[in-house]
């Protein structure tokens, strides 16, 4: 029996100093840092995000599957477009098939989100409802210039969004429960677009 502790406590603390944490969830997302260099810079939310886009709804066991198979990769949370020209130049840009528009709007939306967020960590907007005030109407306008085709879910993402503000500017809810509320959210948005794109095919 000892030695079976002994054997899990060396698995443990292995993947601890491999990835940094023992949440099979937060180990896709650090192996999707190890092999997307942008990917590596952006904050914990929007890899998230980006990976809800890419995989669907996400929980331990879907996640374990996931880098056991391998499948982990490039997340669609590249945003080379903000990125200086020094850096998309350092960074190896995969080969993959041309991202839909949901994924083209979803890189934008993306990075916009991450301007706001950082004008609130550095203090120049207040707080969480101020920060998604800042970045809305551009993520609104993003998924217009990829003439996403399902505008109203959008909307319904804006909205949402606001209302989880105001709950943690409100202390009614902990910025740990938004996040799970915002992945619970993008994977309702993804559910609802792939039900549609199945129904007018």
């Amino acid at each position: 029996m000892k030695l079976l502790f002994a054997l899990v406590a060396v698995a443990a603390v292995t993947l601890l100093a491999a990835f940094g944490t023992l949440s099979p969830c937060g180990m896709l997302r650090e192996t999707e840092r190890k092999l997307d260099g942008l990917a590596a810079i952006l904050p914990d939310a929007i890899v998230d995000i980006a990976l809800i886009g890419k995989y669907g709804s996400l929980n331990p066991g879907k996640c374990v599957g996931l880098l056991l198979s391998g499948r982990s990769g490039p997340a669609p949370a590249q945003v080379a477009a903000t990125l200086p020209r020094q850096v998309q130049a350092s960074v190896a840009q995969p080969v993959s098939t041309p991202p839909n528009d949901f994924d083209v709007a979803l890189q934008r939306a993306n990075a916009i989100m991450g301007e706001c967020r950082d004008r609130r960590l550095k203090g120049e907007l207040k707080t969480h409802v101020q920060s998604t005030q800042c970045s809305n109407p551009r993520v609104a306008q993003a998924f217009a210039d990829a003439k996403y085709r399902y505008m109203d879910l959008v909307q319904f993402l804006t909205t949402k969004r606001l209302e989880i503000a105001r709950k943690i500017d409100q202390g009614q809810m902990t910025e740990e429960q938004a996040l799970a509320e915002s992945n619970y959210l993008m994977a309702k948005i993804t559910g609802i677009e792939r039900s549609r794109d199945i129904q007018r095919n």
